[in-house]
Formats: C-alpha cells, sequence, structure tokens
C-alpha cells in the first residue's frame, strides 16, 4: 500500500552494491488500457491514487510514470537508477489480459520465425531506450544500493 516505505525495508536488506529489479505497471499504459476496454471509471482512480485494475479479476495495483519511478527510487536513496520498459510493438495476450483483440492474428504472425525474430529484435533493440520507455506495457526499474 505504500511503496515509498516497501522500498526502503527492501533497501535495507540489500548488501551495499547489492541491485534490486522490479516491474511496473505503466501509467501511460493503465490510461490507454482503461480506454481500450471502456473502463473509463478506471482513468479517475488512476489520477487520484495512481492504481488500476487491470480485470475484475485483479486487485488494484499502483503505476508510475517512468519519470516517478525513477523519482521513487531516488528519493528512498537508491543509485544508479535505470527505467526501461516493454513490451513496446507486441500487446500481451487473452490470456494474461482477458482483453479480446488481435491476440490470434499476432500469435499466427509470430508462427512465422523470420517476422517472430524481427520484432523480437526491434523489441530487444528498443527495451532500454528511454524515449520509448513510456509506450511500453510495463516499466522495468534496476536500481542500487
Amino acid at each position: 500500500e505504500n511503496p515509498d516505505k516497501a522500498l526502503e525495508e527492501i533497501k535495507k536488506k540489500l548488501k551495499n552494491g547489492g541491485a534490486h529489479i522490479s516491474i511496473l505497471a505503466n501509467k501511460y499504459h493503465s490510461f490507454y488500457f482503461s480506454v481500450l476496454t471502456n473502463r473509463l471509471s478506471s482513468i479517475e482512480e488512476i489520477k487520484k491514487r495512481s492504481k488500476i485494475r487491470f480485470n475484475d479479476m485483479m486487485p488494484a495495483i499502483h503505476c508510475f510514470t517512468p519519470e516517478e519511478a525513477r523519482n521513487l527510487y531516488l528519493k528512498v536513496g537508491f543509485k544508479d537508477v535505470k527505467v526501461v520498459g516493454g513490451l513496446n510493438f507486441i500487446y500481451p495476450g487473452m490470456e494474461e489480459t482477458h482483453v479480446h483483440g488481435s491476440t490470434e492474428e499476432i500469435q499466427n504472425k509470430l508462427i512465422d520465425k523470420k517476422f517472430y525474430d524481427e520484432i523480437l529484435a526491434l523489441e530487444l533493440d528498443n527495451y532500454d531506450n528511454p524515449d520509448i520507455s513510456g509506450r511500453a506495457n510495463a516499466i522495468m526499474v534496476i536500481a542500487k544500493k
């Protein structure tokens, strides 16, 4: 419930020079997802509390912009904070999101090894691009004590 307190506890348990890696919900993607799924009431919850429920089976979780995540880690005293993002170009499937859409079409395209390799290379080439982390489905924070 309190990200600052959680990170302070994690930092206490790390050895000096130790690293903490976390995957966080991207606030920008949360807005997009709310529009995509016609859960417009979620937008206010994201604005007011920075929380989202991606489906009715999930509890509300915190979501952050890449800059908010970076600032949170720095505020707690982490160093060398890097924020990257992915997936950027392929949306997760129904199994993960419970959203119907282009899942079957994407699955059919990814069966083609050449197409798969091209998309994977595109994702990997851009995963640590700070310009695109705001577009990502999720953000990953890598920070050192």
